[in-house]
């Protein structure tokens, strides 16, 4: 009689940790013995499953950057329009008033992207701000943006990895599954004849 001894497989994320071989057959720690082709394809299927669960939190990462961006980008635009009010020879101190959403103004006190220079009237929902001030607001929410974006496509490319490493596995499972079935198919067919 044959014991099962633990091998060690780096089989990667998803692998199974206690293969055991025994002659010809696998087993995994706490299961039967199990053939070559149902382990190949249930290491295919853990390491696509694997996968997935890195693929969904980075996707809600990355729709809550584009919330964020979206939020910026409303953002510059008011403060673009304030800035737009400033006659041309206006001095940095000059002051103009607009409105504001206050879901605005708490992400731009959250994140320090205003300074002195600028007031909140939460009651009328409206900022107050100098010309200079509002030149530095507009500047830290643009380097926000530019930093967010960088994230953004530093996790796209990282996205699109994983998800194609995904896909191969599970096209690799599948296939795996229909040489089975053919195979399987033509042994019936022989014995049948």
């Amino acid at each position: 009689m044959s014991t099962i001894t633990t091998t060690p497989i780096d089989l990667g994320k998803g692998g199974f940790a206690d293969l055991g071989i025994v002659s010809n057959d696998y087993s995994l720690a706490g299961s039967a013995a199990i053939d070559y082709q149902t382990l190949t394809v249930q290491i295919a299927q853990t390491r696509a499953h694997a996968l997935e669960k890195e693929i969904t939190p980075l996707a809600t990462k990355m729709e809550a950057r584009n919330d964020e961006l979206a939020l910026l980008g409303e953002t510059l635009s008011i403060f673009t329009e304030a800035s737009q009010r400033f006659p041309s020879d206006a001095e940095g101190s000059d002051k103009t008033s607009f409105a504001l959403d206050a879901e605005i103004y708490a992400y731009l006190v959250d994140h320090d992207l205003i300074s002195t220079g600028i007031t909140y009237n939460a009651t009328t929902g409206k900022m107050t701000a100098t010309k200079s001030a509002l030149a530095g607001a507009n500047e830290a929410v643009k380097t926000r943006m530019d930093g967010l974006n960088n994230d953004a496509q530093r996790d796209m490319t990282r996205l699109e990895s994983l998800v194609a490493r995904r896909d191969e596995a599970f096209e690799a499972a599948s296939k795996f599954l229909n040489n089975i079935s053919g195979s399987r198919d033509t042994v019936l067919k022989g014995i049948t004849r």
